[in-house]
């Protein structure tokens, strides 16, 4: 049964990814699916977007969205570890989440075991185009930067901004 609702949800992230619902009427439309779908606050989901749990029969774990959310062109986001984003995230174009990842030692390629790691997102984050978030990380802080290309191998401490290959701190946020 798992089978027949991921294909659905993600022929639905497929339909609702042409560039037909980026048209005033229909991306309201797109949003009101997604809101009612994922349990979301308002947010914004630009065009080719993939929210995938990759594994379903494999994980049960969800993903949640908070409110003010943008999720920018072309992203793809795997929620299989399950994935908590805060309120008033933004994440740019093309940018990669994964929250599992397989197990190569001790067994066969073939057996797809995977071990899931949950990502929490905290409030005010920016993660800049085509940033790549590897599971290995668990929580980006409140308030951090995550610039664009950055590669991110462990946790954000909250309000630093993060760049590079591996991502480092390069700095630190002043908030209000």
């Amino acid at each position: 049964m798992r089978g027949i609702k991921q294909i659905y949800e993600l022929g639905m992230q497929v339909l609702l990814g042409l560039a037909i619902f980026e048209t005033p009427g229909l991306k309201q439309l797109k949003h009101l699916w997604y809101r009612l779908h994922f349990r979301t606050g308002r947010i914004n989901i630009g065009a080719g977007v993939k929210l995938l749990e990759v594994h379903p029969n494999l994980s049960k774990h969800k993903l949640e969205i908070g409110d003010e959310v943008v999720i920018c062109l072309g992203c793809y986001i795997d929620y299989t570890g399950g994935l908590k984003i805060g309120n008033r995230v933004n994440i740019s174009q093309d940018t990669i989440i994964f929250t599992h990842e397989h197990v190569v030692e001790g067994v066969s390629l073939f057996e797809n075991r995977i071990k899931p790691s949950g990502l929490e997102i905290s409030d005010e984050v920016w993660i800049g185009a085509r940033s790549v978030i590897l599971p290995s990380v668990n929580k980006i802080g409140y308030g951090a930067v995550i610039a664009a290309g950055s590669v991110v191998t462990k946790d954000v401490p909250p309000r630093a901004i993060v760049a590079g290959v591996p991502a480092r701190v390069k700095g630190k946020r002043k908030l209000h």
